[in-house]
Parts: C-alpha cells; structure tokens; sequence
C-alpha cells in the first residue's frame, strides 16, 4: 500500500526552483488556494450567520447590550468573509486570465461560487446594520 500512496511527486531541479512531474497538474496552487480561500469565507460567514441568530435571541430577552457587541462581531466577520471573498474573485480572474489554456473546471466553479457570494455577503451586512440601528436605537 505505501508503495503506492508515498510516491505521489516526482521533484525535478530546474534552475533554482523545483518543479513536480507526475500526478498534480501545473495549477495545482491555484486549485488548492482557491479551495483553501472558499472554505474559509464560508467558515467566517457560518461565524457571523450564528453570531446574528445569538443576537436575535439576546435581544428579545432584554440583554441588548450584550447582542449589540455579538452584532458589531458579527459585522466584523462579515466584513473579513467579504475582503476574503473579493481577494479570492480577483486572484482567480487573473490566473484565468493568465492561464487561458488548461483550466480546471474546478477554478471556474470557485469563481462562479465566489460571484454568486457577494449579494449574499450584501444582505447578510444589511441585515446586520438595521439589526445594530434598532438596537442603539432601544437602548436610548
């Protein structure tokens, strides 16, 4: 079995950097970031998503304080899952644009999935600016 799954470059010296022969293709960087950045703005939209629904919560038990500080949180991981998802839209146009050839399907589905996040990355910041206004607005 290991003779099998230990092997999986081929390393080649070429001038002063290495280059894989074998199983993983030329883009395989740029599969592997765009997979790495999509997961984490989903992750850090789950954060704030859940951080939002803890706010709803707090706020109908008269602890608004508490779910205004939760709200600005999860603003805050609005905002990173955004700037992380712009990030990720921007590189993957250029690399399509730099590869032109060979692109894996998988790219130009991350970069589909990563336009279709922004409406929702809008809403789900709107629903966060009207939750803070009604609630600094209570607590006056």
């Amino acid at each position: 079995m290991c003779k099998k799954m230990c092997i999986l470059y081929i390393f080649e010296m070429s001038g002063n950097h290495i280059e894989s022969k074998g199983l993983f293709p030329k883009t395989y960087h740029a599969v592997m970031f765009s997979h790495t950045a999509l997961r984490n703005v989903g992750l850090y939209t789950s954060i704030a998503f859940a951080a939002l629904a803890a706010a709803a919560r707090l706020n109908n038990k008269s602890q608004s304080t508490l779910a205004i500080f939760i709200m600005l949180g999860a603003l805050v991981f609005l905002v990173i899952s955004y700037m992380l998802n712009n990030m990720l839209y921007t590189t993957m146009g250029k690399e399509v644009q730099r590869v032109k050839e060979g692109i894996p399907e998988s790219i130009k589905t991350t970069q589909k999935i990563s336009y279709l996040l922004f409406p929702v990355h809008y809403v789900l910041i709107l629903i966060v600016l009207v939750g803070l206004f009604r609630s600094v607005r209570a607590n006056m």
